[in-house]
């Protein structure tokens, strides 16, 4: 969005959760919200979903691309629970630096929350999550791929379909800082895995 700054943010506020709701019905879209090169732009207090009962491989609820200090607050993110390899990413987070998810509840997708990186990547990062419940996807409720200095903080990961899933799966994470979370993941095969971790110190 044109004259968006540290100084000038856009800001998406429902009136709650239950009232205000910004979904995808259709197994043919693609994406419920998609953001590319955003800066500075929030969403509050509502519903973000993808609402179909039939689910589709390389759906996404949210898919935030290349973008900075963008923020979902006190939001329910939802995509449906799958039982099976359909590759539903509930939310993807690629490329960017500085975004925020703080106490929103993240259910469903084959990926609960996917966020990448990249191997060697010392420029994207510094997200913050925090205070969110992460629960009820198939593989990985957090699959977290090569980003930098990334801070996770009393949030709530549970519940995974998979037999070989994980709560949390990690590769190549540098400066990583875990701390105050409960990691139940009921039925993973790892509750957290730390995969060739990088030269920035983490702490977990």
């Amino acid at each position: 969005i044109t004259g968006a700054s540290a100084t000038n943010t856009i800001t998406f506020k429902g009136s709650s959760k239950s009232s205000v709701r910004l979904y995808n019905g259709l197994s043919t879209g693609t994406y419920v919200l998609y953001m590319s090169s955003s800066k500075y732009i929030t969403f509050q207090d509502m519903t973000i979903e993808y609402a179909t009962t039939t689910a589709v491989s390389y759906k996404y609820t949210i898919y935030l691309s290349s973008s900075s200090y963008c923020s979902f607050k006190n939001c329910n993110i939802k995509s449906p629970v799958v039982t099976g390899f359909t590759y539903v990413y509930n939310v993807y987070n690629t490329s960017g630096t500085n975004n925020t998810f703080d106490n929103n509840r993240i259910t469903g997708g084959f990926y609960g929350l996917y966020n990448y990186g990249g191997y060697g990547n010392t420029t994207y990062g510094n997200h913050l999550f925090k205070n969110n419940k992460i629960t009820q996807a198939y593989y990985y409720l957090v699959y977290d791929y090569g980003d930098y200095m990334d801070t996770w903080d009393g949030n709530t990961i549970d519940s995974v379909g998979y037999t070989y899933g994980a709560g949390m799966y990690g590769y190549y994470q540098s400066g990583l800082t875990f701390k105050n979370n409960k990691l139940i993941a009921t039925g993973a095969y790892y509750g957290m895995m730390c995969y060739y971790p990088q030269t920035a110190s983490s702490t977990v």
